[in-house]
């Protein structure tokens, strides 16, 4: 029950956040941009697997994300002085 009630939600929400095309161009032509993330049509899942096309490269972004917080988490400690 809960599950159609948030697809119907979803669509719902798909619906209202659809601009017609005469108000798509008029945004690209006051705001022209070549970055996907600006387009019509995007899709978020196809971007991220473009950018990690395999399991594997999701995992190490993950770990290189993690250790940069790491090293961010011993660079303020040490500017702070926090021991």
């Amino acid at each position: 029950m809960m599950e159609e009630e948030e697809l119907e939600f979803v669509e719902e929400l798909e619906a209202v956040l659809q601009l017609t095309p005469e108000v798509q161009l008029a945004i690209e032509q006051v705001f022209p941009s070549q970055d996907p993330l600006d387009r019509a049509d995007f899709n978020a899942v196809e971007y991220i697997n473009t950018l990690f096309p395999t399991e594997q490269s999701k995992n190490h972004e993950a770990r290189k994300d993690n250790t940069r917080l790491k090293c961010d988490s011993v660079a303020m400690k040490e500017a702070c002085q926090i021991q």
